[in-house]
């Protein structure tokens, strides 16, 4: 299974509690902490980072296998009445990777590719460029986070709307993100489904799947929170095992279990621990369709 992401790695300084954690970051990196956990999965990473992100991205396959800029994007996290507050540091040196012979011919490879930017700057036509390269029944996944983001003069993330979506969406077969990505997020719902398939994540409280005919709600056995060391990368790690599954099976609800399954697994776990599948953690669940 070749698995191909692009969008941006990241360092992350994420401050939970009385924890401080500096290091690899972003979607790519989850993503690919899933899928070196499961079998016969290759994947590559294209994103730009910078010569002081390569201490922390050593482990990855990562392109261009240079870094093209001198700093990586930076996103720091605390937490504030248990609510996420993020700035994001180096934004103008993280630029889409040129598509260069090489680049092309990774991304045709692809049998499950994902965009999964932390930055609104993947052009349409950048990812018209991309999309006439993927095979056909290559299963194409994006992780909109970036889209939604816009940033202050102080470097502080607030929300944007996704003002894209009707010309990136139809890219894809689906879009999955989480209902804390933006405040309207359910009322661009039925927008989204004339374009694509929509998954959204409400963390503890299981999944939505939409399209124009089907909605599914599947439920998640809930972690209590004095049990949790970790939960960046949760969604990540959900949309990761979501892919892995339904490609190879085309079960959505058998997928959307798997998914809680694995992003259950990502709490107990500090980000630069590996990803451990214990077979006995799986729990019955009852989905429920609309």
């Amino acid at each position: 299974m070749k698995v191909v992401v692009l969008g941006h790695i990241c360092i992350d300084k994420n401050t939970n509690g009385n924890l401080t954690y500096v290091g690899p970051g972003g979607p790519p990196f989850f993503i690919s902490r899933v899928f070196k956990t499961l079998k016969n999965c290759s994947l590559t990473i294209i994103s730009p980072y910078g010569h002081d992100g390569q201490k922390y991205f050593r482990k990855l396959n990562l392109y261009p296998k240079k870094p093209p800029a001198r700093k990586t994007l930076i996103y720091e996290n605390f937490f504030l009445n248990g609510k996420r507050v993020q700035k994001a540091y180096n934004r103008q040196q993280a630029q889409p990777i040129n598509l260069t012979p090489q680049i092309k011919k990774i991304i045709s490879q692809a049998e499950i590719f994902f965009l999964t930017p932390l930055l609104p700057n993947y052009s349409i036509s950048y990812l018209q460029g991309v999309k006439e390269l993927l095979k056909k029944n290559c299963l194409k996944i994006l992780l909109p986070q970036g889209y939604f983001r816009a940033f202050s003069k102080e470097n502080q993330v607030y929300q944007r709307n996704f003002i894209e979506a009707e010309a990136i969406l139809p890219f894809f077969d689906f879009i999955i993100c989480s209902n804390e990505d933006h405040q309207k997020i359910f009322s661009w719902v039925k927008i989204w489904t004339q374009k694509t398939k929509v998954i959204i994540t409400l963390a503890e409280n299981g999944a939505f799947f939409f399209c124009q005919r089907k909605k599914l709600f599947v439920p998640t056995q809930a972690v209590k929170k004095e049990e949790i060391i970790n939960f960046i990368g949760a969604g990540d790690t959900f949309t990761a095992a979501f892919a892995y599954k339904y490609f190879l099976t085309g079960k959505l609800k058998k997928s959307l279990v798997f998914a809680h399954r694995l992003a259950r697994q990502n709490l107990f776990c500090l980000p630069n621990q590996p990803l451990l599948l214990n077979p006995k953690d799986a729990f019955k669940i009852k989905s429920k369709s609309f």
